[in-house]
């Protein structure tokens, strides 16, 4: 049967065709756009302010975080490195220092720049493990309430058995020499740390991925300011009175 919706289409044979009209495409309404523009506005903006949230949680630890230590500027290569650190939360909020190894007898990695004379102890971890676990540091945190102070001291392994854990490929270990050299630490900490523990056991389950790497996406770095050292072998510094000497270590 035939439609007004469906005409036929006359040869000149005398044949018929029946022309179907099939519905064509409609584009979006002015007010269907609109709609679809503000989601994706608000979406961006979520975005934007969880990124400036996060620039904001480290701008105000550089202001109100103070992170100090403590240690003889004349040292030997043969005897560990004894640092005493001091952490202050001068800031409205709880902060959290990851302090695994802080709290532990471990042997501390350092970064090594032979060049430049310059040597980092990581009382964190700062790069990922590409590496499966198979033993790894349960998490600690020091809490450290707004106006308290947190303090210890941390004894190293002896300094001539510091290596750098990043080296060009096919270069020899990075190691320390005698003679003067800059000096400064690393810490991890945050303002809270349900997210890195959820994430930390998660990599523990699934038995993947090395579970520090979540200590490393979670962390804010606070970096020393440098202080100078001098590494002299044992002979050269038997006779070198400490008393009354002291160097300091400032983190912001």
């Amino acid at each position: 049967m035939k439609t007004k919706s469906e005409p036929d289409e006359v040869f000149q044979n005398g044949q018929t065709r029946r022309i179907r009209n099939y519905p064509s495409f409609v584009p979006f309404s002015i007010k269907t756009m609109i709609i679809f523009a503000l989601i994706l506005t608000e979406a961006f903006g979520q975005k934007s302010a969880s990124a400036q949230s996060i620039n904001a949680d480290a701008a105000h630890s550089e202001a109100t975080a103070k992170f100090e230590a403590v240690t003889s500027p004349c040292l030997k290569l043969s005897e560990p490195v004894r640092v005493h650190w001091k952490i202050s939360n001068n800031g409205s909020k709880p902060m959290y220092v990851y302090a695994s190894i802080l709290n532990s007898n471990r042997r501390i990695d350092t970064q090594i720049n032979q060049a430049k004379k310059t040597l980092t102890l990581d009382f964190t971890f700062t790069l990922p493990s590409p590496i499966a676990p198979y033993a790894y540091l349960p998490l600690n945190f020091i809490t450290i309430v707004p106006g308290q102070v947190a303090e210890g001291i941390f004894e190293t392994q002896p300094a001539e058995e510091f290596v750098g854990q990043t080296r060009p490929r096919g270069s020899q270990a990075l190691r320390l020499f005698p003679g003067q050299w800059s000096v400064n630490a690393v810490f991890g900490y945050g303002y809270e740390t349900d997210s890195v523990s959820a994430m930390f056991s998660k990599a523990v389950k699934e038995g993947v991925e090395n579970p520090i790497n979540a200590l490393v996406r979670w962390q804010l770095i606070a970096q020393s300011a440098p202080l100078l050292a001098n590494f002299a072998k044992a002979r050269e510094n038997s006779g070198t009175k400490l008393e009354g000497q002291v160097g300091r270590f400032l983190f912001f």
